[in-house]
């Protein structure tokens, strides 16, 4: 299995493409709530990438039932966060919710790609 360290560099070279495209991005289109909305939403997803693969590396090594209990238990706790945070963010703060959410939910799906190629990568089952 990969360690965490490899993970870590590989999702921080991620995270700098995505805030690189950011950049562009609101640079033509974006004023600054917008960019303050999509840094927060980029630092959401990539907290949650690095969560959730500590989760799954941790449950990696113990059994089966383990493992599963982790990914899921670890993905529900995940989402609670996650939405429990946007809640206080959009309404406690009014932080203007267009930019926050489509960098998050871009970003969100960029590093679980990324996470299921590292994992599946790495598994035992394609150790042949």
């Amino acid at each position: 299995m990969i360690k965490f360290r490899v993970y870590f560099k590989m999702s921080s070279l991620v995270l700098i493409g995505l805030i690189l495209l950011g950049v562009l991005i609101l640079r033509l289109f974006g004023g600054n709530d917008d960019k303050i909305g999509a840094g927060i939403g980029l630092t959401i997803s990539y907290a949650n990438t690095l969560i959730g693969f500590a989760i799954i590396l941790w449950g990696y090594k113990r059994s089966f039932n383990k493992f599963l209990a982790s990914i899921y238990g670890g993905m529900i706790f995940r989402f609670l966060l996650i939405f429990g945070i946007l809640f206080v963010l959009i309404v406690g703060f009014g932080m203007p919710a267009t930019a926050l959410l489509i960098s998050l939910c871009v970003s969100y799906f960029i590093f679980l790609g990324l996470e299921i190629y590292i994992i599946h990568g790495h598994s035992e089952l394609n150790r042949h």
